[in-house]
């Protein structure tokens, strides 16, 4: 079984996305030339742009006036020479919008919400920790599902770094950086690279100084979304990082060990009903009750009475946002 891409982005022609870049440069007091001339000239002009970002090799400014980032390569920091929007599948996933292969440079998707750079590089986890809890169950479920959709396309969510982002208004993960090559823990781990563990790979790329109490609801709620729907099962490894900090609490490692042995015997009850000759739909049916018995247990530890109000989200990202940034050392891809 193959799952298909289930991705909703619109991409936007050539004449798009350079009429845009044109029409902010206009804003910007940029004129002269063809719309391709203009916008070119205000991607020039990065170095006043706002950065959103930094990784290990490139730098990603926000575009003014648009719905644009612009992704620039740290060793070799050129201008756009073109705008090519015939793009692979590969460069989609990733937001790309238009690319300059030749200068590496690109043209992205703007995500709006609370990047997790600025929550380390301000020191406030434990402000993004209250956010991230009180998501929905539903951004956990969508989040997995992502992960795997790319994943299946030939790309790893690079995790290892700070590449996330929490669309808060539209209460979602937003994973933003797909490589190419395993570069992430839970793909190292794994001695078979089409197989990942998935709640290593959401537990690194949500936030990699977590605490042990908080970390049990975010656990919870990663292990209701796998066991909620047994047509990934059979993609996943359950192999743990030893380097993970929750393996060396033994009150958490109890807890941890017990969900994956419960959703190891879902998948292996999986994988026999199939090696059976039994379609999807059959064995969703004779794994229901099981799935659900442990879906109720969860319930029990993902819900909380203190949950955030969206609005309550917006004013502590505001709040992390204006802190002042402090020397960290994550500078990741």
């Amino acid at each position: 079984m193959r799952i298909n891409p289930t991705f909703n982005v619109n991409f936007k022609s050539k004449n798009a996305v350079v009429g845009n870049l044109a029409k902010a440069a206009q804003k910007m007091n940029i004129g002269g030339g063809s719309d391709e001339e203009k916008a070119k000239t205000l991607l020039s002009q990065k170095k006043d742009f706002e950065i959103l970002g930094y990784g290990g090799t490139s730098v990603v400014y926000k575009i003014p006036y648009t719905q644009y980032a612009f992704r620039v390569s740290k060793s070799n920091p050129k201008d756009m020479a073109e705008f090519r929007v015939n793009l692979p599948e590969q460069q989609k996933l990733n937001n790309v919008v238009a690319i300059d292969s030749k200068n590496n440079c690109k043209i992205l998707k703007l995500i709006e919400g609370l990047h997790s750079q600025s929550v380390f590089r301000t020191h406030s986890v434990d402000d993004y920790v209250e956010i991230v809890n009180s998501l929905p169950q539903k951004a956990y479920d969508e989040y997995l599902d992502k992960c795997v959709q790319v994943h299946l396309n030939n790309l790893f969510f690079d995790n290892y770094g700070d590449n996330m982002i929490i669309d808060i208004k539209n209460q979602r993960f937003e994973p933003i950086d797909m490589i190419g090559v395993r570069d992430c823990t839970n793909y190292k781990v794994s001695t078979n690279p089409l197989k990942f563990n998935p709640i290593e790979c959401m537990f690194f790329g949500v936030y990699n100084t977590l605490s042990v109490d908080d970390y049990f609801v975010f656990l919870a709620k990663c292990a209701k979304s796998l066991a909620k729907d047994c047509k990934y099962f059979e993609y996943f490894d359950y192999k743990i990082d030893s380097s993970n900090k929750i393996e060396k609490n033994e009150y958490m490692r109890k807890i941890s060990r017990s969900l994956y042995a419960y959703l190891i015997k879902l998948h292996n009850n999986k994988m026999f009903l199939k090696e059976q000759g039994l379609n999807e739909n059959q064995i969703k049916d004779i794994l229901k009750s099981d799935i659900e018995k442990f879906t109720k247990v969860l319930d029990k530890h993902t819900s909380q009475e203190d949950d955030l109000t969206i609005e309550e989200m917006l004013e502590i990202k505001d709040k992390i946002e204006k802190r002042p940034t402090v020397n960290t050392d994550c500078d990741e891809d």
